[in-house]
């Protein structure tokens, strides 16, 4: 942590000043937030033989280290990695074929998960069991922070069958949530989201880091499809309910100290 100085007077005549206290100490912790800026970069970043040509290399964007499409750019006094999953194909007409159900605007969707399958019970689930691109990252750090975000295309939905004693609206338990993970910590999630067709949600991300550390950054999902109170017999009556992943992007940026 870089050397801090207090800029104004804290004491008056007996007393503390809390304002001008406050602010001095605000300066300080900002650094524990993430806050960095020139004064805590070493004045040697600055001499020329370090402004050199931006690297690019290779991350592992898959766990098992099973493939890595992640893409890295090394820089001087900071580093950018992201991977991201390919568009498909666009589908302008919502009723084609004729006479057919809804289709997806953007589709097919790179993962679907119904109430009806294990997966959808098993509690929090990696996207990138599924997805190959967009939902993870590795790579070694640097001293400072990380800041990134996970951008998800998803879309959640049911159809009721007028079960009986069910309203048609979306009871407490219908829900879903995205999640952000660090080393297994989770650092960022959407909160519990209520069923209603498709969106596109943001999880921004900071976290302190240190040099040489590999971290694997690891997007996640949860549903869950309770019914709204009714008894099972009564849930075989509505038609399960579905969860598809579109899109997916991870973007994370290490700025050292």
């Amino acid at each position: 942590m870089s050397k801090t100085y207090a800029k104004s007077t804290i004491e008056a005549r007996d007393f503390t000043t809390s304002l001008v206290y406050n602010n001095e100490a605000s300066g300080a912790l900002a650094e524990f937030n993430g806050n960095l800026g020139q004064d805590q970069l070493p004045y040697e970043v600055l001499e020329k033989e370090n402004f050199v040509a931006n690297s690019r290399i290779s991350v592992d964007s898959q766990p098992d280290g099973s493939a890595s499409n992640g893409i890295g750019i090394i820089m001087p006094t900071q580093a950018i990695y992201k991977a991201a999953s390919n568009l498909n194909t666009f589908t302008w007409d919502r009723l084609s074929p004729s006479g057919s159900g809804p289709v997806a605007v953007l589709g097919p969707p790179l993962a679907a998960y119904t109430s009806t399958t294990s997966a959808w019970t098993s509690g929090i689930n990696s996207l990138s069991d599924d997805i190959a691109l967009g939902t993870f990252l590795r790579f070694t750090t640097k001293e400072g922070v990380v800041r990134g975000t996970a951008t998800v295309d998803v879309e959640y939905f049911f159809v009721s069958s007028e079960a009986t004693g069910f309203t048609g609206n979306f009871g407490a338990g219908w829900r879903w949530q995205i999640y952000v993970f660090v080393n297994d910590e989770m650092v960022s999630t959407t909160g519990p989201q209520p069923a209603g067709r498709r969106r596109t949600v943001q999880l921004p991300f900071t976290i302190p880091v240190s040099s040489n550390d590999a971290i694997n950054i690891d997007v996640r999902w949860s549903a869950t499809f309770d019914g709204a109170g009714l008894t099972p017999s009564q849930i075989i009556q509505v038609d399960e309910a579905t969860i598809r992943f579109y899109n997916c992007q991870l973007f994370a940026r290490n700025q050292y100290r």
